[in-house]
């Protein structure tokens, strides 16, 4: 018999078949890890939150602070900020009026592939809307000085499954989006 070089039909079956494992197994992981980031994301903002008020109820730098609060300027980046209603020409006493009415402002950025919408909205940039104030009670308010009830909700282009953050009056909540409500873990 003369040497043959080459690989058998099975031996190549047997190869293509390791290699789709291999390329299966770290698809998923990258899937897992986008679906973490996407999450720790949802946390990053929950805490936010969580800071803005419990800094509303504890402190304020200005005798005319009326609380704290958290603005999206694009939808993927919010501001944090102390919020002084200073009642100048044209201002309404309490009734957040615009930037002007900010201290301390802080931004923060999400990555380019992740986007805010208010609910199923799609809006998340109208100062209408999105704008979410807390006061010295701890309670939520919108621009108004009404009571406020909105879902946040994280997507991010890569991964399937938006996460959502649930606000009303004394609560802030964490879950996940299924495209018209958020389920909220208890």
């Amino acid at each position: 018999m003369k040497n043959q070089m080459g690989f058998s039909l099975l031996e190549l079956l047997i190869a293509i078949a390791l290699f789709g494992i291999v390329v299966s197994l770290a698809t998923m992981s990258m899937s897992t890890a986008k679906s973490a980031n996407l999450t720790a994301l949802a946390r990053q903002l929950h805490s936010d939150l969580q800071a803005i008020r419990a800094d509303a109820m504890t402190r304020g730098t200005s005798t005319d602070s009326r609380g704290f609060g958290l603005r999206f300027t694009a939808s993927n980046t919010y501001e944090l900020f102390e919020y002084v209603d200073n009642n100048a020409s044209g201002h309404t006493a309490f009734k957040w009026d615009g930037a002007d009415e900010e201290i301390g402002v802080v931004k923060k950025d999400f990555p380019t592939s992740v986007s805010v919408t208010i609910g199923a909205s799609g809006v998340v940039t109208d100062d209408d809307v999105c704008v979410c104030l807390y006061g010295r009670h701890g309670l939520a308010h919108d621009k108004n000085w009404g009571m406020l009830q909105r879902t946040y909700v994280l997507r991010d282009s890569r991964v399937g499954q938006p996460r959502c953050l649930v606000i009303d009056e004394i609560r802030i909540r964490e879950g996940v989006w299924n495209g018209g409500s958020c389920t909220v873990s208890q």
